[in-house]
């Protein structure tokens, strides 16, 4: 043995006792005890943990199914681009019911998850105040299907009355009706 250690040279010696000093901390260290082991639980108390996630998976279920049956009132059904010519034509007849003329609708980009996509439009017009609010809510009608995420309201002529508004709505669609 000594014959073996005098031949190395001193980074092999070092070497040498860092691996055995891993061994011997590592291999306690890796060796699972009683103490760590998962106790199962009685009978009892599992059938009980399993009746109580059973409840909960069945409040989940109820909760979804409330939540579809909503989603599917108060969105448009055919997807993005069936929905699109909806929403305009909803857009301009509410703005004809309160008497004005909206400038522009921009629809941005629709966001899908899930087979359910958040179509946002943005549109400008210029009116009087009490117009303008006649107009927000028509759009914020709950038997509507659209909701206003941004309104801006800036006064541009103090003669005239007239306000500038920049409205971005918001409108969901379905590519599919959901079971």
């Amino acid at each position: 043995m000594r014959e073996f250690w005098t031949s190395r040279t001193l980074r092999e010696r070092i070497m040498i006792i860092v691996c055995v000093l891993a061994v011997v901390i590592g291999v306690p260290l890796a060796i699972p005890t009683g103490k760590s082991a998962v106790a199962l639980l009685s009978p009892a108390a599992a059938q009980a943990k399993l009746t109580n996630e059973q409840s909960q998976v069945a409040n989940l279920h109820r909760q979804n199914a409330t939540i579809r049956s909503l989603l599917t009132t108060t969105s448009y059904v055919g997807g993005p681009d069936a929905a699109l010519p909806k929403i305009v034509e909803k857009l301009q007849a509410d703005a004809k019911s309160a008497g004005i003329h909206i400038k522009e609708i921009k629809p941005i980009h629709p966001h899908i998850v899930d087979g359910v996509a958040k179509m946002a439009f943005d549109m400008s017009f210029s009116s009087s105040l009490g117009q303008a609010l006649s107009f927000i809510f028509y759009l914020e009608n709950p038997k509507g299907k659209l909701v206003i995420e941004k309104i801006n309201l800036s006064t541009s002529e103090t003669q005239n009355q007239q306000i500038q508004v920049t409205v971005e709505v918001a409108a969901f669609a379905l590519a599919q009706p959901l079971s």
